[in-house]
């Protein structure tokens, strides 16, 4: 089956463009394999459109087998919004090892970077 990437809905609904994301930080917890990014998210730039205000964000990957970063201008993917899941990974299909049905693989996009990760819970 090929590659698809869709939207990850959020209460925000999905968030779209360039400047969607802003992350401030990037926690890192070895040894439980997570990932916590946090920053803020504009609204103006969701689906739902719901005000012009920006909200805090955290997103948090639990059980991390794979990261990458990449800046924006190198990655060459398919767009479909700034943070979305990428179902039939060709990435995961090629880690092998410890990968098993419950992972997943999502990209994370802010304005100078792009971030994939493959983890086990979301």
């Amino acid at each position: 089956m090929p590659e698809t990437r869709v939207p990850v809905e959020q209460r925000e609904g999905a968030l779209y463009g360039r400047t969607s994301i802003f992350l401030k930080n990037i926690d890192f917890f070895d040894g439980l394999n997570t990932f916590v990014f946090n920053g803020h998210i504009d609204l103006g730039m969701s689906s739902t459109c719901q005000a012009i205000d920006d909200i805090p964000i955290s997103l948090v990957f639990n059980g991390v087998l794979a990261f990458r970063l990449l800046e924006l201008d190198s990655w060459r993917e398919e767009y479909v919004s700034s943070f979305m899941e990428v179902n039939n990974s060709q990435w995961i299909a090629e880690l092998g090892g410890k990968v098993t049905d419950q992972h997943r693989h999502f990209v994370v996009m802010e304005y100078d970077n792009v971030f994939d990760i493959v983890c086990s819970e979301f």
